[in-house]
């Protein structure tokens, strides 16, 4: 299990990339946890 940690999620799209490098690489849970959004 993986837990992704960031401060502040704008797209969301390096997160996306991240989890799925993880789950190719044979994690088979990965969550995140974001402080903050902001909006586009």
């Amino acid at each position: 299990k993986i837990i992704l940690v960031d401060d502040v999620m704008t797209s969301g799209n390096t997160l996306k990339e991240c989890a799925k490098t993880l789950l190719k690489a044979g994690v088979s849970d990965v969550k995140v946890l974001v402080f903050a959004r902001k909006s586009l």
